[in-house]
């Protein structure tokens, strides 16, 4: 094995997993809303979608991607169509807080997104497609053997984004024992779609920015 490659790979991973992005955004706004722990099923959604990509990518997905570069525009229009979907479904409920009042809000508040939500949002995510397309093609020569070399970027992936995703949440979580006991319900939605929707626009900014 190629021991700087190893140690590079770690720095890049850690400056990637621990850094604002859709997933870590998503997860403080959701952790804010619900709590640290109703965004559990997420953070395992992020890791297993983000793993097969990663495989796919190693098997070579990140080939046809390549020689289909139109693909990438596709997906980033299918993901930010999902995300603002998503966002849309909190706002309906921060408005049903405002005119039902917040007792009968409570019934019609959105759910947090969990596991499958969290695994399929990796597949149509471009910033993600690129970041797996780049590490299994940049440290390539981390191991000969592809199995080896697949094993340890999934794994430094994994333990990485695993980690800065639980920090994210966490300070959501945080932020959501602060504000408990007030009525905060609508603006907590409110927050959620916000994020969501721009979390959206910065998905279909990135797969289409190289054509305009």
């Amino acid at each position: 094995m190629d021991y700087p490659l190893f140690f590079s790979l770690i720095l890049f991973t850690a400056t990637g997993g621990i850094t604002p992005g859709p997933n870590n955004l998503i997860l403080m706004s959701q952790g804010t809303r619900f709590g640290f722990m109703r965004c559990v099923p997420y953070i395992f959604g992020v890791q297993f979608g983000f793993g097969l990509l990663l495989l796919a990518s190693a098997l070579g997905l990140g080939l046809v991607v390549k020689r289909f570069p139109v693909s990438l525009v596709i997906i980033s229009i299918l993901g930010a169509l999902w995300l603002a979907w998503l966002a849309w479904g909190f706002a309906k409920a921060a408005m049903a807080s405002q005119a039902k009042g917040q007792s009968k809000a409570v019934k019609t508040r959105a759910k947090p997104l969990g596991f499958i939500e969290a695994t399929l949002f990796q597949w149509v995510n471009p910033k993600g497609l690129i970041f797996a397309f780049g590490a299994t093609a940049g440290w390539v020569g981390i191991a000969e053997n592809i199995w080896l070399r697949t094993s340890i970027i999934i794994g430094i992936f994994l333990i990485m984004g695993f980690t800065g995703n639980i920090l994210w949440a966490a300070m959501g979580g945080a932020i959501n024992r602060l504000l408990q006991g007030g009525k905060v319900g609508r603006g907590l939605n409110i927050l959620m779609a916000i994020t969501i929707f721009a979390t959206a626009l910065y998905v279909l900014y990135i797969g289409v920015k190289p054509w305009v």
